[in-house]
């Protein structure tokens, strides 16, 4: 992982809420989210999750597995859309690779973005700072250099002398 940069103190103080069933990957967010100064509460299931949140508490982010028993990661998102309406706040996907859907695919507006498992913290944190910062203006590219001319030695015929030690 890349040492701690400012930009960094844009997660600092944010509620993250953690929907996953495995304690384990529960655990390492948790982690991660404590390593970049994030305030993170951990549920097991998404019932639990949508307990808390119809107790009326608030995140800034949320983190969701996609495969959990009794309520996947997609109709998670569906009901904390259905609840929170509007004034929902985003949701980041935790795909695994064996679903058939590619981590890019998008799920819908529900949605803001979609990570691959298994999870890696640089560009979960990446992600991240990219939603709470908003979206940034993309990179220009360079303008493309010339063309390789295939018929540069005929034209311009040249001998080198290449010396070396090495046989």
């Amino acid at each position: 992982e890349a040492p701690a940069d400012p930009a960094q103190s844009a997660l600092a103080g944010l509620r993250l809420l953690i929907v996953d069933n495995s304690p384990t990957h529960r655990r390492a967010l948790c982690q991660y989210a404590q390593r970049w100064g994030l305030r993170a509460a951990a549920a097991e299931s998404g019932a639990q999750a949508l307990a808390w949140l119809r107790q009326g508490q608030a995140y800034d982010l949320a983190i969701i597995d996609q495969c959990m028993p009794e309520m996947d990661g997609l109709r998670l998102g569906a009901e904390i859309a259905k609840l929170r309406g509007p004034q929902s706040f985003p949701l980041v996907l935790l795909s695994t690779l064996s679903t058939g859907k590619p981590a890019a695919e998008p799920t819908g507006a529900v949605f803001a973005a979609t990570l691959a498992q298994p999870i890696k913290p640089a560009p979960l944190r990446e992600v991240l700072l990219q939603l709470v910062r908003g979206p940034t203006q993309p990179e220009k590219k360079a303008a493309p250099g010339p063309k390789l001319d295939s018929t540069l030695a005929e034209r311009v015929p040249l001998r080198i002398l290449l010396v070396d030690d090495n046989p």
